[in-house]
């Protein structure tokens, strides 16, 4: 669905929700019933064709004498039965989801009277039902998990799961207020629906990804339904989650107050950014000296994180969140509509009572710190010493640059500023990209390059950059639009920002079609002439000679309708007549690797002594490229 499209439904779906939320929860539940009706649907109708295709065969055969009557019941049974027992057999998988409990430390009341003692009273105040387990984990976050023991059938247990790098930020008073925010969605009933929902999602998922993957060709009888079904039930859960997280804002601002709730949404952007900005870049700086990585990372966010923060980063990273606007490309309101549907003002009030971990966790902080630094090691360990390996390579190759910048070819100082960005100083990046530029005002790649780093680092000079790149070289725009959209929505520019989501959405869509067009070679495609330079021909000989199989090498274009620029060359092989086969993957792996011009630019046919192949290619000048007899440029 276009994003005009889902934006206007999204809006009227938004005024009917708030008029009659219960009606609207209870469409919300038929949609997502929908989807079951139409499988199940589906399922009785591909038994129904079995058993009249049983019935038939039963029939027929009884018409026919015993030999004629087996093999023809033989025969349906091979090329009709089989293949609709196969579709049964996806469907019914497709019922079956294991939905596993979450992942996490699971505390007790014994250890943890206070925080159970504050979870139980504002659940009675929220009037929720029972939380069986609480844990804890690594993550700057918290979340209710609602588990369905017997998947649709229920038995649902509710999980209440706090991040410990949240309890380490947040003060007791901004912690409650987080905790009641999620109590509340359990109150509410919140996750009833939305599960109900993901399960719907999740079981078409496995049903069109199963017969994809077997490649079955009986996509007809969900594609059309799924391209309509889909992107309503998006748009209705998406109005219905977003709706929820304001619901539970105001609920919890009942019990704890709406400025306390306010402050916690505020704290909750300084502690995040706080993170992604300046902690776990410093840490992933460590590559570059370490071969493993650090025993004590959760550590070095407690004192990270009990450090006080200046008064001016806290305005800079509190005005970087109030800026940001609700997109339609997440269900989470930002602070700002967040504050708003609060009517609270967005000055942040710093809570200077206790942490919630010393209030909390008390001594227990550290054992818990330990396992989490243990499980975070050997998560990331594999990871990381596969990071220093490339990292240590990237900059010895950034060093061998150095040595000869002053002869390197434009290209190689392309490569030099990508090292700089990935393994060296950002700062030198840019001086690399800039003088690229000056050299050749249209090198896409610098230009685009210079410009991701530009607006990623908030600088709005790095559109034109962008831009420009996407003019000069549209493989660029899906990215470049993506990039510019998150920079306008982060900045409060949502009207400017829909602008590059809808051009990258056209985009993806030319792409797709693209795609479809280029994925398959049938006697029925156009072949024009390859208009390829004597020069690579000349290098495609010399790489063919290799190969003492191929006998023959015909070479054509694939005639397009979209992205024409880009063009599609074929290749026909005829093999020596004492040669049965060859290792094609890795033939066409290497002409990949070593040819430029056919680099992702040319698929490949063996079946040129083809008597209507070799038709086609007898008409075409020039598409003969090799002949281990005689190299010409005809195909006569």
């Amino acid at each position: 669905m276009e994003y005009d499209r889902f934006e206007s439904i999204i809006k009227e779906l938004e005024d009917y929700s708030q008029k009659h939320p219960k009606l609207y929860k209870f469409k919300v539940f038929l949609l997502g019933t929908l989807g079951y009706v139409y499988a199940f649907g589906i399922l009785l109708l591909v038994l129904a064709v079995v058993v009249g295709i049983y019935a038939g065969t039963v029939s027929l055969s009884l018409s026919l004498s015993d030999n004629v009557g087996y093999l023809v019941g033989h025969a349906i049974t091979q090329w009709l039965a089989v293949p609709l027992f196969g579709v049964i057999w996806i469907i019914l998988k497709g019922f079956w989801i294991r939905i596993y409990p979450p992942e996490g430390i699971e505390i007790t009341k014994k250890e943890f009277k206070e925080l159970f003692d504050t979870i139980e009273k504002i659940r009675k105040q929220l009037k929720a039902k029972k939380i069986h387990k609480v844990l804890l984990n690594e993550e700057f976050n918290a979340s209710v998990y609602r588990h369905p023991k017997f998947g649709i059938f229920g038995n649902c247990k509710n999980y209440l799961i706090i991040g410990v790098p949240l309890i380490m930020h947040l003060s007791k008073d901004e912690l409650d207020a987080v905790i009641a925010h999620e109590i509340a969605h359990i109150s509410k009933e919140h996750s009833k629906i939305t599960r109900w929902i993901i399960m719907v999602k999740d079981t078409w998922e496995n049903i069109s990804s199963n017969i994809e993957e077997k490649k079955r060709r009986t996509r007809f009888l969900y594609k059309r339904f799924l391209d309509i079904y889909e992107p309503y039930l998006d748009a209705y859960t998406f109005v219905l989650q977003r709706g929820q997280e304001y619901e539970a804002d105001n609920l919890a601002g009942i019990v704890v107050g709406t400025e306390t709730i306010k402050n916690s949404i505020l704290s909750l952007e300084i502690g995040e950014q706080t993170l992604d900005l300046e902690f776990w870049p410093k840490i992933n700086r460590q590559i570059r000296k370490f071969t493993q990585p650090p025993n004590n990372v959760y550590d070095e966010m407690k004192k990270y994180l009990y450090k006080t923060i200046p008064e001016d980063k806290m305005i800079k990273y509190i005005n970087k969140g109030l800026k940001r606007n609700t997109d339609l490309t997440d269900t989470h309101p930002s602070p700002k509509n967040r504050i708003l549907n609060l009517n609270e003002s967005s000055n942040y009030n710093k809570d200077c009572s206790l942490r919630a971990s010393e209030e909390y966790l008390g001594k227990s902080l550290d054992n818990i710190i330990d396992i989490l630094n243990k499980q975070w090691k050997d998560n990331i360990s594999d990871w990381w010493v596969e990071e220093h390996r490339e990292t240590s390579e990237g900059i010895e190759q950034l060093e061998k640059l150095k040595k000869d910048v002053n002869n390197l070819s434009i290209d190689e100082k392309l490569f030099m500023g990508v090292l700089e960005e990935n393994y060296g100083d950002i700062d030198e990046a840019i001086n690399i990209y800039k003088d690229i530029i000056e050299i050749d005002n249209e090198y896409a790649e610098a230009l685009y390059r210079l410009g991701v780093i530009q607006i990623q680092d908030d600088n709005k000079e790095g559109i034109e950059f962008i831009e420009k790149a996407m003019k000069i070289d549209i493989r660029y725009t899906i990215d470049g639009c993506y990039e510019i959209y998150k920079y306008l929505i982060n900045n409060g520019k949502s009207e400017q920002a829909k602008r590059y989501y809808k051009k990258a959405e056209k985009y993806e869509k030319l792409v797709e079609m693209a795609t479809e067009e280029r994925s398959n070679i049938t006697y029925y495609d156009k072949f024009l002439e390859h208009k390829i330079t004597d020069d690579n021909l000349n290098k495609l000989e010399e790489f063919l000679k290799k190969y003492e199989e191929i006998n023959k090498v015909y070479l054509v274009r694939k005639e397009l309708k979209y992205l024409t620029q880009y063009p599609l060359y074929v290749i026909f092989l005829e093999l020596k007549s004492n040669v049965k086969n060859i290792d094609y993957d890795e033939f066409f792996g290497k002409l990949n690797e070593e040819i430029d011009f056919l680099k992702d630019n040319a698929a490949m046919s063996i079946e040129s002594d083809d008597k209507e192949i070799q038709g086609i290619l007898s008409q075409i000048n020039g598409c003969k490229v090799y002949d281990v007899n005689k190299i010409d440029n005809t195909c006569n």
